[in-house]
């Protein structure tokens, strides 16, 4: 065997230790990847169309494939989109809903605007990470909570603007509007016409403090000022309004 030969063969060994190596590495990998998004909700009125928009950011990292019982940490920046409607009352879109209860602030885009992977994955997290220019507008299960206050400074007199509950005990089966109170809160000819929601890279919208100027002192504890969501105006806290 000539010195040629024995060259060759020690290349070969050591590419394939090194492709061993790589593959042996990826099970230890995190994947992580951040993305905004606009929620933008217009309602109809006597004196015209009234609308308001924020701007969200998600952040989502994902444990090593080795590690399957470790959950994906999702952190969520943002607020609630505020429609000012005058004086006929402000309406509040909230990060939370009907369809995904506490996630809804990062579930709602999966939803809206299906990767075709789950939102977690690495080719979602890639997916998301990188999509441009799109935008959908919602369909009623895929709305949030849409509520407002009797009185803006008193955090216990929330209202429920637009009700939408499941068709029976599973969420899985769909859902109906129970009730619309928009004409009965607002005044009449007030509706909601529609909600959608974009990609962005507009920053993150900061405000709602100037609206709710209570909301800072729960310091994301709930509507009542208990630790739990027991007796609490629609089992709302801080978190649902802001996340910061």
């Amino acid at each position: 065997m000539n010195k040629r030969t024995v060259l060759v063969g020690i290349l070969l060994v050591m590419g394939l230790v090194g492709a061993a190596f790589a593959m042996g590495d990826k099970p230890g990998e995190v994947t992580s990847g951040s993305w905004r998004y606009k929620m933008t909700v217009a309602v109809e009125t006597p004196e015209g169309i009234k609308t308001g928009s924020a701007v969200r950011e998600v952040h989502v990292q994902r444990p090593p494939i080795n590690m399957p019982h470790v959950t994906s940490e999702v952190k969520v920046m943002g607020e609630a989109v505020v429609i000012d409607l005058g004086k006929r009352g402000v309406l509040f879109a909230l990060l939370k809903g009907p369809k995904f209860g506490e996630d809804y602030h990062y579930m709602v885009l999966y939803d809206a605007l299906p990767s075709g992977a789950g939102g977690h994955s690495p080719t979602g997290i890639e997916y998301y990470s990188n999509l441009k220019d799109a935008k959908a507008t919602l369909t009623f299960e895929q709305y949030p909570m849409l509520v407002t206050f009797k009185d803006l400074n008193d955090p216990k007199t929330v209202t429920p603007a637009l009700e939408v509950k499941p068709l029976g005990s599973n969420p899985r089966h769909g859902f109906k509007i129970e009730a619309n109170h928009f004409e009965e809160l607002f005044g009449k000819g007030v509706k909601l016409q529609q909600i959608t929601i974009e990609m962005t890279t507009e920053p993150v919208t900061w405000g709602l403090d100037t609206y709710l100027n209570w909301l800072a002192s729960l310091k994301g504890g709930y509507l009542h000022g208990g630790p739990t969501s027991r007796v609490s105006p629609l089992g709302l806290h801080g978190g649902n309004f802001q996340r910061r």
